[in-house]
């Protein structure tokens, strides 16, 4: 199977948004649970429960969105797991750390402990090697 970087890129950018609908159903869950907690000032009418209501009903399709995405997220990953087998370890390690675990290439260069421009190296050999995949 060929891989593209656009594939990559794809891939990379529905990691993003997992980590901002796992973030978002965090702090819906932290609203909700301060609507729950007693208040010190009187409750009036039923603004109280509509508002809970609504939460929860956004929090609970950002969840499915999540679900969504993840099992997307999974078959391209493991699309792009079988693909990568035919690079070195370096190559593939950058292509993980940056593509599928989000990574800035500052941080994969650290991680990976060479510097920035060897870094580009394993990628643009990567990229060529699995666009050339027939």
């Amino acid at each position: 199977m060929v891989i593209t970087e656009t594939q990559l890129l794809v891939v990379r950018s529905l990691r993003k948004e997992e980590r901002y609908l796992k973030e978002r159903i965090d702090e819906l869950n932290t609203e909700l649970y301060s609507l729950s907690s007693p208040s010190l000032e009187p409750s009036y009418g039923s603004n109280g429960d509509d508002k809970a209501t609504a939460l929860i009903e956004n929090r609970d399709n950002l969840k499915q969105t999540l679900i969504e995405k993840r099992a997307i997220i999974l078959q391209l990953e493991n699309e792009v797991e079988e693909a990568i087998t035919i690079l070195t370890s370096e190559e593939r390690m950058a292509i993980r750390l940056y593509y599928l675990k989000g990574m800035e290439w500052e941080i994969v260069a650290e991680e990976m402990k060479y510097s920035k421009t060897r870094i580009f190296d394993f990628r643009q050999s990567a990229l060529k090697k699995l666009q050339d995949r027939s």
